[in-house]
């Protein structure tokens, strides 16, 4: 599997196993200890937006964290190894003041 830099990733869409579109990368969570990446932050684009049972806000970015053990593969965009609907019953569940996607 090639290489990528994290910069190389920022701006790629995003989409879930059944090929509907998240939206594309905005930043990345990083491990301070391991110095590696823990998780994609992805802008939810609008089409996702009901899917995926979120609301708009005018205030903030619309951001979900996608922990990486989610990530099926890597090229000229990102595809994920779930569904959109297993997305959403993930955020229906936050385990933190984030709204946090893994499966842990």
């Amino acid at each position: 599997m090639p290489e990528h830099s994290l910069s190389s990733l920022k701006g790629k869409t995003i989409f879930t196993s059944e090929g509907l579109s998240i939206g594309k990368v905005s930043r990345f969570e990083l491990d301070p200890v391991l110095w590696k990446v823990r998780s994609i932050v992805a802008e939810v684009g609008d089409t996702a937006m009901e899917p995926l049972g979120l609301k708009k806000s005018i205030m903030r970015r619309n951001e979900i964290m996608i922990g990486k053990e989610l990530v099926k593969s890597v090229g000229d965009v990102i595809t994920l190894n779930v569904t959109i609907v297993m997305l959403k019953m993930q955020l229906a569940q936050p385990t933190s003041k984030k709204q946090v996607i893994s499966n842990e």
